[in-house]
């Protein structure tokens, strides 16, 4: 199914909101567990950091006891290898006395000769053993290099004992070189198997700021960007655990939730557009129901019910309904065609539409009829616009042929004329027929005399009585007869003409150019003087009288026929100051004792 470009653009909003709504859900959904994700993450990094602290703890406490039996024996520790030996751990690397600040007792030895002699005779290294001193602190300091592979880390406890006065005084360090990361190795080893990537930094020193990774499970050339970290302090240096997921911080459930948004999203369209697709077929359908085929306007049907819609929706509003159609439609039918009728009732049907307001609502209610619905316009409005409608040139062309008809219109207004909407119908109607009775080509507003109208009486109009002239006739506006108002068929056969259209066609300049050229002048006097006669002071039995006249007119072959007129000019409420010719060929008249032939 093929939808309209509103339509279409309305799926396309929608499938933006759509992606907007599954997007910003994704989102959402992301986040939320990422931050699930960091915040188990930084617990586990405060666990284990903990834990951690406890790992050093093993190594401080080894230093501790070792100072508690320096201090016990008075600043002697003879069985100081039995002693270390019992001490020692898998994750020490060895045991050291340092009285006076100088290395003299190793556990092991072998191996760790080196470690022999003064603390002093490094910057960082002494500056450490001193502020521990100052302190009365442990302190750390690593990690370094060991002589045996690995890394390092050196834990200094400063031993204070009382002289003979009870005084304290420096005795010197008690020493423990752990080894890095076998002191915490079993815990890192459980945070490795949650599946997390760590790192283990600290300052090198409690006088320095420079720090150094002392543990990580990270390969070279990544990195712990936005890892969680947790810190403590210990040994006068500053620990820093840093972990992050091995996978990084993904969400386990954004996958399911974007297919299953697109899914949703897919199906939501699909039945937007299976929606909008039965949508259009029914309004199409109810198009056809409900519009006229030839015409596209609304049909009877359709009109009925959108009136109906109306009078709901603004009971108390102004409308005005009007009811037209083509004079002598039949005779256009019988005379051109029906294909000729059927294009001149498209061709009102585009006239109705540009007379007449946007929001005007149009019908073809049947055969030649049409209706038209004004809302909101007062009786002046009404009048103007119908009155332009009806005085507008109405034609077609059809294989170069050009065709005229005219129209007649009545109308009338709600409130002013009843208090019932669709009731208009019927009085606008009444004044259509009341229109036609006038003469057709003109429209009228219902009044309430018009109820008394019997419609049989519309067969004795002017075209019925004209039909039964013993003569042709011609009635023309009193604008110097430039516009022909009706002409018989004795007219249309007088000039040669094929029908009445061919006729108007033919006349288009008006009554005068139908004379002979040299006849116009005294013709166009007389009609002159008539219509001062008729305009001035002049009696009414004056105004009553005709005038007969000779003259010339040319037919449409070019032939020149010599023909007798009696004319006279009188008043219509629609048109104003018209005249009317009786025309007959001269050498038909019998004049009796008026005129010998």
């Amino acid at each position: 199914m093929k939808l309209d470009t509103r339509k279409t653009a309305i799926i396309v909003l929608i499938a933006i909101l759509l992606t907007t709504i599954v997007a910003s859900h994704a989102i959402n959904t992301y986040h939320s567990e990422v931050k699930t994700q960091k915040e188990r993450a930084k617990l586990n990094a405060q666990v284990y950091a903990q834990e951690l602290n406890k790992d050093f703890q093993r190594g401080i406490t080894i230093t501790e006891t070792l100072a508690a039996l320096i201090e016990e024996n008075n600043g002697s520790l003879n069985n100081f290898d039995a002693v270390a030996k019992r001490l020692t751990r898998s994750f020490v690397g060895s045991v050291q006395l340092a009285p006076n600040c100088v290395v003299t007792k190793i556990y092991p030895l072998k191996g760790n000769e080196e470690g022999l002699g003064t603390l002093m005779d490094g910057r960082m290294r002494e500056a450490t053993v001193m502020w521990g001193k100052k302190h009365k602190t442990v302190t750390m300091q690593g990690p370094f290099g060991l002589r045996q592979g690995g890394q390092g880390i050196a834990i200094r406890d400063p031993v204070f004992i009382k002289d003979s006065s009870g005084h304290k005084k420096f005795w010197g360090c008690t020493i423990v070189i752990i080894k890095s990361p076998m002191i915490f190795k079993e815990t890192l080893g459980v945070l490795s198997s949650f599946d997390y990537d760590y790192c283990v930094d600290s300052t090198i020193s409690p006088v320095s700021d420079s720090t150094a990774r002392v543990a990580t499970s990270i390969t070279k050339g990544h990195d712990m960007k936005d890892a969680q970290s947790a810190t403590f302090e210990t040994g006068g240096c500053t620990w820093t655990l840093r972990v992050k997921p091995k996978t990084g911080w993904i969400s386990p459930n954004l996958r399911s939730t974007i297919v299953g948004g697109v899914a949703v999203s897919l199906l939501l369209l699909f039945l937007t557009w299976m929606i909008f697709g039965l949508f259009d077929q029914r309004q199409k359908l109810r198009f056809l129901a409900e519009r006229d085929e030839l015409t596209g306007l609304y049909s009877r049907r359709g009109f009925i019910n959108i009136l109906e819609s109306r009078a709901k929706s603004n009971p108390k509003g102004t409308m005005t309904v009007v009811f037209l159609d083509l004079d002598d439609f039949k005779l256009v039918n019988d005379q051109y065609g029906h294909h000729v009728g059927d294009e001149a009732l498209r061709n009102m049907a585009r006239n109705l539409r540009a007379e007449f307001p946007k929001d005007a609502l149009i019908g073809r209610i049947g055969g030649d009829e049409f209706c038209v619905v004004l809302n909101g316009l007062t009786a002046q409005q009404s009048d103007d616009l119908v009155k332009k409608m009806i005085a507008a040139d109405q034609t077609f062309t059809i294989d170069s042929r050009t065709f005229r008809y005219t129209i007649s219109a009545g109308y009338a207004l709600y409130p002013d004329q009843t208090d019932d909407q669709f009731h208009l119908l019927v009085l606008a109607d009444q004044a259509l027929y009341a229109a036609k009775l006038g003469g057709k080509h003109r429209y009228a507003q219902y009044d309430p005399s018009m109820i008394t109208l019997n419609r049989t009486q519309l067969g004795f109009t002017l075209n019925s009585f004209a039909a039964g002239m013993p003569g042709g006739i011609i009635v023309c506006r009193a604008n110097g007869g430039k516009e022909v108002l009706f002409v018989n068929d004795q007219i249309i056969r007088l000039f040669e003409c094929d029908n009445l259209l061919d006729f108007m066609k033919y006349a288009g300049s008006g009554f005068l150019s139908l004379v002979h050229p040299d006849d116009r002048d005294k013709v166009g006097d007389i009609l002159r003087r008539r219509r001062a006669i008729l305009e001035g002071d002049a009696t009414p039995k004056e105004k009553a009288i005709g005038e007969v006249a000779d003259f010339r007119i040319l037919a449409k072959s070019g032939k020149v026929k010599e023909v007798i007129g009696v004319g006279r000019h009188s008043f219509a409420d629609q048109y104003g100051p018209i005249f009317y010719v009786f025309m007959r060929e001269r050498e038909t008249v019998v004049f009796d004792n008026l005129v010998k032939k």
